[in-house]
């Protein structure tokens, strides 16, 4: 038994040895190349960003608001359920990080196309950053280029007002996830860019996307002590945590809905359909346009933060229609080459849109 304890004793010696050799003039990297394979950063072109779906519902206009979240998705208390929970004790002892600065959480009930692997890596190659002190942290520069040769697949993203897929589509709730984080440890953020429409996993307003060489996500670590990093996909829910050597004061957020847009409706013909009949294809979402801002510390000590604002656009609805029924009576199956099927439609959105670029935001301090 004392064998097996000092075994036991030395393996951990050993790792932690190890992890500090590996970590030693490489802050901001992830050092578990073995539990979190991630390539060395490379220049390397490609784009990434913007996940679909339609937004959480905020008051009316001119309504402000301090949003509570509801669960499974919003800040997170200890303990975080890390299935290599023993693991991260050790980095956190190593470092010097016992307290939990900040967590967050968001769930991903329904993943298109490869959206849950492309997140699920994407934590993994975060997952034990250290971020020392005075160090800007940067997303792309962690985890991208989000393409096949670092292991990402098709999943979606935004072009405009479209829902399209790309390589490395969904790691974009990695940024927005990253950016709660963030503003709850009450550290400053250096570049930050909006959706170009609301993502439902956070309310408008606290949302961070990123496009490898075309926008970023980035932070400071004003802190006298180092951060360490954590994230992990658990089931269908994404965790991020922040550790560190002291807790922040209480943040909370504040919203204010200045102009709600409505979507339209777009339709397209498709043969295949019977006489008559519809299909839609996407539901569509509202625009909104909104004011954020900051309340720092506790009750009759507080400060303000402002934000600034925040332009979602529209997303229309998309319906299919089959020929109608005198026309199929006149003519039979109707014309073949106007069928559009939601493929067809996704490779022509891809098509006209051309390179898109990140919604217009300015940094935030």
């Amino acid at each position: 038994m004392q064998q097996k304890r000092l075994c036991l004793i030395t393996a951990v010696f050993l790792f932690v040895s190890l992890f500090g050799a590996l970590s030693a003039g490489h802050p901001g990297k992830n050092f578990f190349p073995k539990l979190f394979p991630a390539t060395e950063n490379q220049k390397r072109p490609t784009v990434e960003s913007r996940l679909t779906e339609p937004s959480p519902r905020l008051p009316p206009d001119g309504d402000q608001v301090a949003v509570k979240e509801s669960r499974p998705s919003g800040p997170v208390d200890e303990p975080v359920p890390w299935t290599a929970g023993a693991v991260v004790e050790i980095v956190k002892h190593h470092y010097n990080t016992p307290v939990l600065v900040a967590a967050y959480r968001a769930s991903l009930p329904e993943p298109i196309h490869a959206e849950r692997f492309n997140i699920a890596l994407a934590a993994n190659m975060l997952a034990g950053t250290v971020v020392q002190p005075g160090e800007v942290f940067s997303q792309n520069g962690r985890i991208g280029p989000y393409n096949r040769a670092r292991g990402f697949k098709d999943g979606p993203m935004y072009a405009g007002n479209r829902i399209v897929t790309s390589e490395g589509g969904g790691v974009c709730k990695i940024a927005s996830l990253l950016y709660n984080v963030v503003i709850l440890a009450d550290l400053p953020v250096i570049e930050r860019h909006p959706h170009s429409m609301t993502v439902p996993y956070v309310p408008p307003g606290q949302d961070a996307t990123v496009a490898y060489g075309v926008c970023d996500f980035r932070f400071k670590n004003i802190n006298d002590g180092p951060l360490l990093i954590w994230s992990e996909m658990i089931g269908e829910t994404l965790y991020i945590a922040f550790y560190g050597q002291k807790a922040p004061p209480p943040v909370k957020w504040r919203h204010q809905i200045i102009r709600r847009l409505n979507f339209w409706t777009e339709y397209r013909y498709n043969a295949a359909l019977s006489a008559g009949t519809e299909k839609v294809l996407t539901e569509g979402q509202e625009g909104i346009v909104v004011h954020s801002w900051l309340t720092i510390g506790k009750e009759g000590e507080t400060a303000t933060r402002d934000l600034g604002v925040d332009y979602y656009q529209p997303c229309p609805r998309v319906v299919e229609r089959g020929p109608s029924k005198q026309h199929q009576t006149s003519t039979g199956s109707g014309c073949p080459a106007l069928s559009t099927s939601f493929s067809t439609l996704i490779k022509r959105t891809v098509g006209s849109c051309g390179p898109w670029k990140c919604s217009p935001r300015r940094l935030t301090s």
